[in-house]
């Protein structure tokens, strides 16, 4: 009987965040990110999911790339730079398997929110300048056409993956800071489930052939390390960048009140108007920062659990792999079968974040802009 494995990389989903009236956030700030898996650290400038290509793998690609791992593991003698070799290897497999139509789409709606964005300066500027704003302001109303098209294309996509969800729950992820994160995620638990069927499915019809199974077995070690390097590169983003950045915007937030608080004190009753104004406003942010900390939080508790769960798996498949290399009776190892490893489409819809006014989802954009921007 066969036994199907769950990677855990489902439970990776948007928190359910309820807003009160008057825009109050309900519900406490998450328990503080906790790393529980060791983990080769990640130097590529650039994460795997801006490397993953907008279309599933080809098969053969896919088995020629994991066959070179797997062979320049047994190659090379253990050292530190063989360690770091084969990271470099498993990120590029990962890449290769996060690739989805999803991913393509979610390119193209982030291209067409970024135009909308940009056309808003555009049309300030010239009405500032007392000319005239038609050609842009139908622009714009175009631009919001298709970025509507690009979000229903988006939410196809994610439920071709398995996640169903409508349009303005796909917009959500593709405004969040790690939304191509979480795509390329999906989009590596959908492609690894349908590579392992074909995989299960030829060595079904081909018992007999002993080496065919070893390598099936050899392939199942790899399928393991390049989920869990993806799942790890993940989880080190929220850890050691978006995490800290959000703590420096709070500070930042609580520096910029102060010093509103202080000047308004001291400044005329005509101008304490336009301070409090500036006062509500940074406390609109500060209100949505503990939402985005947990937000961000319970993702690195989910992928520590998910990253455990695939080590799991991991040790399974080097063990199992290990076995049949020093065994003959690899017929009878099969027929036991409960040494597979498999990917399971387990995926929850993701939770909806009711940001239910305009001003709530440029708040959250904006943040989320400033999480990616570079450091110096």
């Amino acid at each position: 009987m066969k036994r199907y494995l769950v990677i855990g990389v489902a439970s990776l989903v948007v928190l359910i965040i309820v807003f009160a009236c008057g825009g109050a956030i309900i519900g406490g700030i998450g328990s503080a990110y906790r790393s529980t898996a060791e983990h080769l650290a990640w130097g590529a400038d650039q994460k795997i999911a801006e490397q993953a290509r907008p279309a599933a793998p080809d098969r053969a690609a896919v088995i020629s790339e994991l066959s070179r791992i797997a062979e320049t593991r047994q190659a090379l003698e253990p050292a530190a730079s063989t360690a770091a070799h084969m990271h470099d290897l498993l990120r590029k497999a990962a890449s290769m398997m996060a690739g989805s139509e999803a991913m393509g789409a979610l390119r193209d709606m982030q291209d067409a929110r970024g135009h909308l964005r940009d056309l808003g300066p555009a049309i300030a500027d010239r009405l500032l300048a007392g000319q005239d704003a038609k050609d842009l302001q139908e622009q714009q109303a175009k631009a919001a056409a298709d970025l509507a098209h690009a979000s229903q294309d988006f939410a196809k996509r994610l439920t071709d993956l398995g996640m169903q969800m409508t349009p303005d729950q796909a917009e959500l992820i593709a405004i969040a800071p790690n939304g191509d994160d979480l795509v390329a995620l999906l989009g590596m638990q959908a492609n690894v489930a349908h590579f392992v069927a074909q995989l299960r499915d030829t060595v079904a019809q081909n018992r007999s052939n002993p080496d065919l199974l070893k390598r099936y077995y050899g392939l199942n070690v790899v399928l393991c390390e390049m989920v869990e390097t993806l799942q790890a590169d993940v989880r080190d983003r929220i850890k050691d960048r978006y995490l800290p950045r959000l703590e420096a915007i709070q500070k930042e937030n609580l520096g910029l009140q102060r010093k509103a608080q202080e000047s308004m004190k001291q400044a005329p009753a005509p101008e304490q108007q336009g301070y409090a104004a500036n006062l509500q406003a940074l406390k609109g942010t500060a209100e949505i920062l503990p939402v985005y900390r947990q937000y961000l939080s319970q993702q690195g508790e989910q992928l520590d659990v998910a990253i455990n769960h695939t080590q799991a798996l991991l040790d399974l498949a080097a063990n199992t792999a290990s076995t049949m290399e020093n065994t003959v009776e690899v017929l009878d190892m099969m027929n036991a079968a409960n040494r597979d490893f498999g990917a399971v489409i387990n995926l929850m819809p993701p939770g909806t974040l009711p940001l239910d006014n305009d001003t709530l989802r440029q708040e959250f954009e904006r943040i989320s802009r400033k999480l990616n921007e570079p450091t110096s």
